[in-house]
């Protein structure tokens, strides 16, 4: 019987993490199959109490009651299916997007010119000295703003602006190996970004506590300010990107926010201090009662004798689960810091009814709590390395110490305290090597590689920042919010920061050096390898003899790698990778690699190849060889650096017109080195022929003569492998296009087209379109540009030639496989990766 909650989660818990593959239209179907299901489901839990009632024989009960439980987990499984799709189709920007106009009853979001609207501030905004970033509310929808070139103060929490903003749905780069931003704005119940135009204050509020925190340490003159406000508050925004990058590869990034580590650390110790102070409290009442009352044997029953525990306990709870609280709302209630509190409450409750919960069922109810109260957790990294990482430390608990050598009772009593704190140091150490190997494959599958030196990084650091970082911050916000006199802000609170930015110091120059280790970050790593460090895990720890142990384990082998193999390894593939409004295109051959353009830079923020080229490549295990420029406009030089920075043997090429001056250069053909080596860099220019991996490779323009703009000096190359072929086209337009057409003529015909420049109505002529006459056309744009690209011009006549067009701003990365017969098309959003939550609203429609 007191299966039955746990039989019912069994089920419930996978059917909701199934959400992720499915769609909203199936809600109407399902919910009446669901309906019956769950009707006849619960019909067999009832027989069996009236089986009761009746007082049908003790044994024939048993039989049916144990039964019982395969029903509950029908049911949870109906339940769990049932909830994944309500919340997918609840919270689909199709049917949000329609639930939004009829809430704002305007046509804020069903224009492209500003509207003005009153906004709520929900959150601090982040200063990027050219632009400021902060999320707000109209009429209880959220929204992410953007303001460039702002004057004035930073908005505040709870502050009302009104604003003129461009809004439009949600978006986001989709690309293998890259990071699903949609996603990520859809988890935070974002729906609708925009650019604000201007704006002014309407209601000016105090901002709350968490605002008060961030300005008195922007105040400070502190080398890692970033870093305390991220553990004060969980405010990460701020840390600054190497930073980050340090603290990822040394295993360490969970540590710098208020997760499960911190409030757990804060629940435990005010536990401890609970029922220290509660004890004392409740003795001292008892010494004082009786010595009003005169009464001697209970003032020496005081002296003597301990308050019940079990009321201390109760107490020490209540005292410890309001500074957690108190602590998540310091964090603004995130998502992960939320997940956490979830766990120490339902501790909290199995302690207070005396329930002897297993930790693995103590943590069944925690999963299922959190996927009821917040449905699309699963869509969290920190979701699922939460889970991995409780549950090996539970599985640790049960069998660790059985394999780990004990400490003779001798020892203790012969006061060799160094064979005590061996033990106590290899628990330590087998604990950080269980959660490595545990988290092994999430780490792979999330951050493409694996901190082989985290079992060292955190038995190191984890003590400093629970015995000294965190104490030293939360003391500081403590004495912040509680004594804010004149002493304690100039003089107390100072003297704390610089002892904790001190130690940040030191932390961070050891992370440095552990940096330097051969090998610390296992990058592209294959997931197999990940799941097969957590498979020999669960052996290790697995109560069963060696044979079963061996069985299980080569059972478990080959679904591994059918299910956890690389992607393969094209013969020859032209990747068109979504990076909005740019180009960059990646050729395969092989696990090797040519990158013909490098995508959009930005002034600040985000950087195309390490987001984006850097992980694809990554993610396919591509060594890259070149790296072509076709011209040195913004939206084709992105990534430039970073990938320079890490394959430094590049070979480069770019427009003659980068290096060469003079208008009469290049009349002749230009012929391409033949002995060169990695890392040399060369004009591009027309006439040029050369081999790369048995691709041949023919580079058409720029051609000769005097400079017609900077498009218009565009490389253009042509690739041929196998009898199929693909033009690179850069952004030339029509001056350019109808020259190639009378130097080339049929020559330019290739099977697949990238359209010059993004689908601009300057390009892709008919006359140009007609000497290439390809099968298929891809267009590498951004969603819903202000250019307005492809242009209408552009896609009549394509339609007029028959072509199909695929556009990445659309569906995401447009991979074109070439396989000897034909050209096979695969598009992230509707093939590769086909997800609800990745939908796109129709620009038509908008």
């Amino acid at each position: 019987m007191k299966t039955y909650p746990d039989a019912w989660l069994l089920g419930f818990i996978p059917a909701a993490l199934c959400a992720v593959w499915l769609q909203p239209r199936w809600l109407s179907v399902i919910t009446g199959i669901i309906v019956v299901g769950a009707i006849l489901a619960a019909a067999f839990p009832l027989y069996c109490c009236l089986n009761q009632i009746r007082n049908y024989t003790k044994k024939y009960r048993s039989y049916l009651l144990s039964r019982a439980n395969i029903f509950y987990f029908l049911a949870g499984l109906l339940c769990g299916i049932w909830w994944a799709l309500f919340n997918v189709n609840s919270k689909h920007i199709e049917n949000v997007y329609i639930q939004s106009k009829a809430t704002l009853g305007y046509s804020l979001i069903e224009t492209e010119q500003p509207v003005e609207f009153d906004l709520k501030i929900i959150g601090i905004a982040q200063d990027e000295g050219w632009r400021w970033r902060f999320d707000g509310a109209v009429k209880g929808i959220k929204i992410r703003l953007y303001w460039y070139q702002p004057e004035g103060e930073l908005p505040k929490p709870n502050d009302i602006w009104r604003v003129s903003a461009r809004i439009k749905p949600i978006s986001g780069r989709l690309n293998e190996g890259g990071y699903n931003f949609q996603a990520h704005l859809l988890r935070q119940g974002i729906y609708f970004t925009g650019s604000v135009q201007s704006a002014e204050r309407v209601y000016d509020s105090s901002g709350g506590v968490r605002l008060q925190v961030y300005q008195f340490l922007a105040e400070q003159q502190l080398f890692y300010k970033d870093i305390m406000l991220a553990l004060m508050i969980g405010d990460r925004q701020w840390i600054q990107p190497p930073r980050w990058q340090l603290l990822q590869e040394t295993g360490l990034a969970h540590v710098m926010a208020i997760s499960g580590l911190h409030l757990t650390l804060v629940f435990a110790t005010s536990w401890w201090l609970g029922r220290i102070l509660i004890g004392s409290v409740i003795a001292a009442f008892s010494w004082v009662m009786g010595l009003t009352a005169g009464r001697m044997n209970l003032l020496l029953k005081s002296f003597t004798e301990r308050p019940p525990q079990p009321i201390i306990d109760r107490y020490a709870l209540l005292f410890a689960l309001a500074l957690a609280l108190f602590y998540a709302a310091l964090a603004g209630f995130a998502v992960s810091t939320l997940r956490a509190f979830l766990l120490v409450f339902i501790f909290s409750i199995s302690r207070w009814f005396a329930w002897r919960l297993p930790p693995l069922r103590l943590l069944l109810r925690c999963i299922g709590l959190v996927l009821i109260l917040d449905p699309l957790a699963w869509l969290d990294a920190g979701f699922w390395l939460s889970v991995g990482a409780v549950s090996a430390i539970f599985i640790w608990q049960w069998r660790g110490p059985a394999w780990l050598p004990a400490v003779s009772a001798n020892s203790h009593e012969d006061g060799k305290r160094e064979s005590k704190l061996g033990y106590y140091f290899s628990q330590l150490l087998s604990l950080e090597m269980v959660l490595t190997l545990a988290l092994a494959p999430f780490a792979v599958l999330f951050f493409q590689g694996l901190p082989w030196i985290a079992p060292l990084t955190n038995l190191v650091v984890l003590p400093i920042f629970s015995a000294l970082i965190l104490p030293l911050c939360l003391v500081v916000v403590a004495l912040l919010l509680s004594i804010p006199s004149s002493w304690v802000l100039h003089e107390l609170l100072p003297i704390l920061l610089r002892l904790t930015d001190i130690v940040l110091h030191m932390v961070f120059y050891a992370l440095e050096v552990s940096r330097q280790l051969p090998n610390h970050w296992w990058s592209s790593l294959d997931q197999r390898f990940g799941w097969l460090f957590l498979l020999l895990l669960l052996l290790w720890f697995w109560p069963a003899a060696f044979l079963q142990r061996l069985a299980v384990a080569l059972l478990c082998l080959p679904f591994i790698h059918v299910f956890f193999k690389p992607v393969p390894a094209h013969n020859f593939a032209v990747h068109a990778l979504d990076v909005g409004q740019g180009t960059a295109i990646i050729v395969q051959r092989g696990r090797k690699a040519m990158i013909f353009d490098a995508g959009p830079g930005f002034r600040f923020g985000s950087n195309i190849g390490e987001t984006t080229l850097i992980p694809f490549l990554n993610y396919h295990q591509l060594t890259p060889e070149w790296l072509i420029i076709s011209h040195d406009h913004q939206d084709h030089t992105g990534g430039v650096q970073s990938l320079l920075t890490q394959w430094p043997q590049l070979s480069m090429q770019r427009s003659r017109f980068h290096t060469v001056e003079g208008e009469n250069w290049g009349w002749l053909p230009q012929q391409f080195p033949e002995q060169h080596q990695a890392g040399d860099s060369w004009p591009c220019a027309w006439g040029q022929q050369w081999l790369w991996q048995g691709v041949r490779i023919k580079a058409l323009a720029p051609l000769p003569g005097p400079s017609f703009g900077p498009n218009n000096d565009s490389c253009v190359l042509q690739l041929t492998y196998n009898g199929q072929s693909i033009l690179l086209t850069g952004d030339i337009q029509r001056q350019t296009e109808l020259r190639m057409v009378g130097r080339y003529g049929n020559s330019l015909q290739s099977d697949v087209l990238i359209l010059p420049h993004h689908g601009s109505r300057t390009s892709t002529q008919a006359e140009f379109l007609a000497a290439v006459n390809p099968q298929v056309a891809v267009v590498s744009r951004g969603y819903r540009n202000h250019f307005k690209m492809p242009h209408a011009d552009v896609t009549k006549r394509l339609e007029k030639a028959q072509v199909p067009l695929f556009d990445t701003g659309r569906s995401g990365q447009i991979s074109i496989i070439f396989n000897g017969e034909g050209v096979n098309i695969r598009t992230f959003r509707e093939q590769i990766r086909r997800r609800w939550y990745s939908t796109l609203l129709n620009e038509v429609d908008y």
